[in-house]
């Protein structure tokens, strides 16, 4: 997890930090890598700046069965694989954010600004600029 203010307002105070939360064993649930980035945030968040950027870096990626689990590491949840499985079939089926963690607001703040995007003529057929001669 890292932090940091922006850099283009010598008038502002700069901060920066990180912090790297290892896993007790490899997961797939959301729940399990969520719960550690924020108490790693709140272990570098210091109040008082203003934060441009937060970012969370997943690191030793793994598919499943490739990793030996640790005979001492806690076990998974139980049901975490169908619980997970439901979320995922439901946002695909419904929209991406349909269900979210319940620490997602659901218009966060933080948002980001949208008033001067640019057109996604690349992207979706109804935004390509017709030419009419």
């Amino acid at each position: 997890m890292s932090i940091k203010t922006q850099i283009h307002n010598p008038a502002l105070p700069l901060y920066a930090n990180a912090q790297t939360v290892a896993l007790p064993m490899p997961t797939d649930d959301t729940r399990d890598i969520l719960a550690p980035a924020l108490r790693a945030l709140d272990a570098i968040y210091r109040p008082g700046f203003k934060y441009s950027k937060c970012s969370t870096l997943l690191m030793d990626l793994s598919q499943r069965g490739e990793v030996t689990a640790d005979l001492f590491a806690p076990a998974a949840r139980a049901g975490s694989d169908r619980v997970m499985a439901a979320l995922d079939a439901i946002n695909k089926r419904e929209g991406a954010g349909t269900l979210r963690l319940g620490r997602v607001p659901v218009d966060p703040w933080w948002g980001m600004k949208r008033e001067m995007k640019s057109r996604c003529y690349t992207t979706r057929w109804e935004e390509v600029i017709k030419v009419r001669g």
